[in-house]
């Protein structure tokens, strides 16, 4: 099992890294003051003046990092199953600041990190990798809710 854990780990590190570089955008110099050799030198924001944004609130994430957060199908729901590695993936993860993480588990919170992830991926691409989970698994609570946060956040953006 330690391979198992680390493995994910790994694959959870490697994901994050990937969705601050490509979820970022350019920011004024003076949010950047006092961040750049802390940030950059970490390959976490490998493109300088840009900076992610927090999927809740909508701030740059600076100081504080990042959190990744599974947000239309959680670990929590998959737990025990062999499902960790299929929901992270871009489709289906944000990055939040630590605080708004807390706060995300709520339906409310759900659909605004769905509003998130459509702003990066197509409604399509995610409407299939939510088809990939439910035809592979019985989770039929935790699959229809994911589409019916999407659905929400679509119908609010259109």
């Amino acid at each position: 099992m330690p391979v198992a854990r680390d493995y994910l780990f790994a694959y959870r590190i490697s994901l994050k890294r990937l969705l601050f570089s490509q979820r970022s955008v350019l920011v004024k110099p003076s949010l950047l003051i006092g961040f750049e050799r802390q940030f950059y030198n970490t390959y976490r924001y490998p493109r300088k003046g840009m900076l992610p944004l927090c999927a809740l609130c909508g701030k740059h994430l600076n100081g504080n990092g990042g959190e990744m957060h599974e947000a239309l199908i959680t670990r929590g729901e998959v737990m025990g199953t062999d499902l960790m590695t299929a929901i992270m993936v871009r489709e289906n993860c944000v990055i939040l600041h630590p605080l708004c993480h807390r706060k995300a588990h709520t339906s409310e919170n759900r659909i605004k990190c769905a509003e998130y992830l459509l702003q990066w991926e197509l409604k399509e691409v995610i409407d299939a990798w939510i088809e990939r989970i439910s035809a592979g698994y019985t989770l039929p609570t935790e699959v229809n809710d994911a589409k019916r946060f999407v659905e929400l956040a679509f119908a609010s953006a259109v």
